[in-house]
């Protein structure tokens, strides 16, 4: 299966080294999320699941929102998303050896401090 290509991950083996890779492209994302202001002023909050494709070298096609919260938020995953789609910033998913594209969901999760 395709996962973010995080050096402090790739030491690791199995599971590990998968949950290691979602923490660090969760990071990544919450690092560069700058919340929608008409969200923030409507105090919008929730799930927002995005789709892209995993090319073989490395990089994301086809973002598209599977759910979203309204508000704009949608669009700022996507926004966060395409900084994140550089040819090798993902391990792609590989079968029989070689590697395919492959479908990722990205759930995100938008919530405001009280």
């Amino acid at each position: 299966m395709p996962r973010f290509n995080a050096e402090d991950c790739e030491g690791k083996e199995g599971r590990a080294r998968k949950v290691c890779a979602e923490n660090a492209m969760r990071a990544t994302i919450y690092e560069r999320l700058q919340y929608p202001a008409i969200a923030a002023e409507n105090r919008v909050e929730g799930t927002v699941v995005a789709q892209a494709v995993v090319l073989p070298d490395g990089s994301l096609d086809e973002i598209k929102i599977l759910r979203d919260i309204g508000a704009g938020a949608g669009n700022e995953l996507v926004r966060i998303l395409e900084t994140m789609s550089a040819p090798g910033s993902w391990i792609t998913g590989k079968q029989r050896g070689r590697p395919v594209p492959a479908l990722i969901n990205v759930p995100i999760r938008f919530e405001l401090d009280n």
